[in-house]
């Protein structure tokens, strides 16, 4: 009897050092993911597709006119596109896939302050030997808007011949607007609309690199 009580004793003993022991990992894990992110650039930080809605909600301005706002500080805004906006249209994929199953396309185009997308079609849209995938897609992505909160250059490359990233989204050159308080981290979120393309097929940090 007094053997067994001391066995359960030592197997009690040992449940609570592995519980112990996996917590301890799970908050180095935390502290060290953390850290990671505090190196990364805030206009850097994205959420991974796999997570996005294709609605996420806009996070609301802070209010005027006396009017009082309750509930948590507003800690992150997302920069996407902006599917409130009515006259957005969605890019269908498998339907010019099967026009043109090589369309190679790259789209530069210039996000304004307001979250509007412009480019020329002429100029800034190359699809050289698809001339029919490029003018339907620049006819699609001219109807996209953003969330206002970052600006700038922003180039997309619509390769449908690829066998891995068939959609690669350069990023680099958007900054955060000026009127955006510090306070407020801004991610980027969902930057395409586009029907019939897996995530996983989608690089929204990519390098895309356009020559005149």
């Amino acid at each position: 009897m007094t053997g067994s009580i001391q066995n359960r004793g030592k197997n009690n003993r040992s449940w609570t050092m592995a519980i112990a022991g996996l917590v301890l990992v799970a908050i180095l894990y935390l502290a060290l993911h953390e850290i990671l992110l505090s190196f990364l650039p805030q206009d850097n930080i994205m959420i991974p597709l796999t997570s996005i809605e294709e609605k996420i909600p806009v996070p609301p301005r802070p209010g005027v006119k006396g009017i009082i706002i309750t509930g948590p500080v507003i800690q992150d805004l997302v920069f996407q596109v902006d599917f409130k906006q009515s006259q957005i249209k969605k890019l269908n994929w498998k339907r010019i896939e099967k026009i043109d199953p090589t369309a190679d396309v790259k789209i530069r185009a210039k996000v304004l302050p307001t979250g509007e997308l412009v480019f020329n079609p002429v100029t800034d849209v190359f699809s050289p030997g698809h001339s029919y995938a490029g003018s339907e897609i620049a006819k699609i992505v001219q109807t996209w808007r953003f969330t206002p909160y970052k600006h700038g250059e922003i180039r997309f490359w619509f390769n449908f011949a690829s066998r891995g990233v068939k959609l690669t989204i350069d990023v680099h050159d958007l900054r955060r607007n000026a009127d955006i308080p510090e306070k407020y981290f801004v991610k980027n979120g969902l930057l395409f609309y586009v029907k019939g393309l897996q995530p996983a097929r989608v690089n929204q940090f990519g390098h895309v690199v356009i020559r005149d």
